[in-house]
């Protein structure tokens, strides 16, 4: 690929650092979202239903109790009983929109992050097996990808998801978490293809002559692998990792939005993408509903994608010259 000149690189530089700082200060508002002076996203108002932005108060006092626990305490002790209002409007059941947009992001990108971080973990591990030994280990991690692989992961995640949640309809006294529940599935449906990835590279990587003298010298097997192998893997793990995020990102909206995903009382940016699809009608479309969730969500995907990308351009193994020894 043909390389850019000084001011496209500066522009698209730019880019990638907006879209960067984006995306941690996406992070950061999230992480803290109860210590914001935001309403209980949850708290249902009907008087003022589907209030459009700015007709509601600009603040307001807060009628539910505040947990004095953790940041909610804190928040109690820096705002008082002191609220934004319902800037953005609100929804059919009188819900503050800006709360649940900073509350949604909270739980859609700790999804997308914990579930990224433990298929790489898992097809990482498996991955390096099956390269490093070679042999039957080796034929059968990779059939066994084969095999999963072959299935369809969409209609496989949601057969799970709805047969777990009838598990629970039918045994109320059994605690599972529906957000866990996401989780994990969709973690163990995502490493197949980062398995493939480090699984080529160690069994090219174990034919280097550094490898041979690393085994020849003594060292233990752990240590080849931490010495010589994680630091030579290390750019296609995050090449993979950045990959994966806003992959799983709209996976968990796309679950969400179809009633598979997370459940209320809790929230997410795919919850808010299916409220806003179910207020527009011949008769009346609350277009507050649909606009700021889709703008958010669209402006995060972008983000993630074009940082995703720019990062593996900068990390591509095949424009390294020499593995690390």
């Amino acid at each position: 690929m043909r390389a850019l000149s000084p001011r496209p690189r500066r522009a698209v530089d730019l880019v990638a650092r907006l879209a960067l700082a984006y995306l941690a200060g996406l992070a950061i508002v999230a992480a803290l979202a109860p210590l914001w002076p935001l309403e209980d996203p949850a708290a249902v108002k009907l008087p003022r239903a589907l209030a459009p932005p700015g007709s509601a108060p600009a603040a307001a006092v807060l009628a539910e109790p505040i947990p004095r626990t953790g940041l909610a305490a804190l928040r109690r002790r820096l705002f008082g009983d002191w609220s934004i209002g319902p800037c953005l409007g609100t929804d059919d059941l009188g819900r503050c929109l800006l709360s649940r947009l900073v509350f949604g992001a909270r739980v859609s990108l700790t999804v997308a992050a914990l579930a990224s971080l433990l298929s790489l973990v898992l097809g990482t591990t498996l991955g390096l097996l099956a390269g490093w030994r070679g042999g039957a280990f080796d034929r059968w991690t990779m059939r066994v990808v084969d095999v999963i692989s072959a299935l369809p992961m969409v209609f496989l995640v949601i057969f799970v998801v709805s047969l777990l949640r009838g598990v629970r309809n039918a045994r109320p006294d059994m605690d599972i978490d529906q957000i866990s529940v996401l989780l994990f599935v969709i973690a163990l449906t995502s490493w197949l293809s980062v398995a493939r990835l480090v699984r080529a590279e160690v069994a090219s990587l174990k034919q280097r002559a550094f490898i041979d003298a690393a085994v020849l010298s003594g060292l233990s097997e752990r240590a080849i692998f931490l010495r010589h192998l994680l630091p030579n893997l290390l750019p296609i793990v995050i090449v993979a990792l950045t990959l994966n995020v806003p992959r799983i990102f709209l996976f968990e909206a796309f679950l969400s939005f179809l009633g598979l995903g997370v459940e209320a009382p809790s929230v997410s940016w795919g919850l808010l993408a299916r409220q806003g699809y179910d207020s527009l009608t011949a008769v009346h479309a609350t277009w507050w509903m649909v606009v700021f969730p889709a703008a958010a969500f669209l402006l995060t995907l972008l983000a993630m994608n074009f940082l995703g990308d720019r990062w593996s351009e900068r990390l591509d193994p095949r424009q390294s010259s020499e593995p690390v020894a």
